[in-house]
């Protein structure tokens, strides 16, 4: 169970109003745990490929609002079931996303359908990896206040 680093047995996997011996991919199913103390909404289960717990990464975002985001203004990450508190601690690139050229290195913002290789920092430790290795935890979307802002791919951990 991540991000806690804890080990846990399946005690059941369930459906809508019955149970299962087993499940496979893309499955709405529930699970319960033998031991699932701190075990809260939002952690991964892992048996093989282990991702990565951080609280930092890279990305390219694309910014969908027509309000600016600027380096440093708090917003919310959701990532798979996971959700937390982050700011964009660096804009490294600014492209514009109609032809992909570089319009500012080291930027301040982002505007309006631009993208962003940006540097992200999270307020809580997030189960991750590149979206090249398993897309469900590479992928992201930005909340800012209440409307989805933008949304990106994780490019290095």
């Amino acid at each position: 169970v991540l991000p806690i680093n804890r080990s846990s047995r399946i005690k059941s996997i369930e459906t809508f109003n019955s149970k299962k011996e087993h499940a496979t991919t893309e499955e709405n199913i529930g699970l319960t745990l033998y031991d699932h103390e701190n075990v809260e909404a939002g952690m991964v289960l892992s048996d093989n490929k282990i991702p990565l717990i951080k609280k930092e990464f890279k990305a390219k975002l694309f910014w969908l609002s027509n309000k600016d985001l600027k380096i440093g203004e708090e917003l919310i990450i959701k990532c798979a079931t996971q959700e937390s508190r982050c700011i964009i601690k660096k804009i490294n690139e600014r492209i514009d996303s109609s032809n992909l050229e570089v319009i500012e290195i080291d930027a301040n913002i982002l505007k309006e359908t631009e993208v962003g290789e940006v540097i992200i920092s999270s307020e809580k430790d997030l189960v991750l990896e590149n979206f090249n290795e398993i897309p469900e935890l590479g992928r992201f979307v930005i909340i800012k206040g209440l409307d989805i802002a933008g949304a990106g791919i994780i490019t290095q951990l």
